[in-house]
């Protein structure tokens, strides 16, 4: 229904998941969308790295398109197992929503960023996080419950801090 009731340059990116079997089950309905990724949920906190990797690789090749990794708390896939993802076309980029203080680095952003690059990281912990994340990390965009409330406020945050403009924040 998203799909179909859309605008003509409306985004939709569905979000199948959070578990296992719904995101594999979720994956062969996506398949039979025109829609070009999925943010995949983030999976419970009983999870293994490993696991959690072959799931997502294993819903991407059953949609027949690209993720998107949504990454909630350190630990959740490792640096290389995220690389090797984007290189095998399984995961197109990663919603990284980690709540952590807002000032200065971090350093599990800092290690994704050296393993996938800081423009496939969208910061997603809404506009406070998105401060740091855009100016001290280099990621290029943030996801936001704001935005829906006020598309206007949160886009001007954005075109702040893409062009690095310190004072007006």
């Amino acid at each position: 229904m998203a799909e179909a009731t859309a605008g003509p340059d409306t985004l939709v990116v569905p979000s199948p998941g959070p578990d296992y079997g719904r995101l594999l089950d979720q994956a062969v309905v996506l398949a039979r969308t025109r829609v070009p990724t999925a943010m995949a949920l983030p999976m419970p906190a009983h999870t293994m790295q490993a696991g959690v990797a072959r799931a997502l690789a294993l819903a991407a090749e059953r949609a027949g398109r690209p993720l998107v990794a949504c990454v909630r708390r350190p630990g959740y896939l490792t640096p290389d197992d995220l690389a090797r993802l984007v290189a095998d076309g399984a995961v197109v980029a990663v919603k990284y929503g980690v709540a952590m203080p807002p000032a200065g680095r971090d350093p599990c952003l800092d290690a994704l960023v050296s393993a996938i690059g800081a423009e496939r990281i969208l910061s997603g912990s809404g506009e406070l996080l998105a401060v740091p994340h855009l100016l001290v990390h280099g990621l290029t965009g943030f996801a936001s419950g704001c935005v829906c409330l006020a598309p206007r406020l949160s886009g001007l945050v954005l075109e702040v801090l893409r062009r690095a403009d310190r004072p007006a924040l």
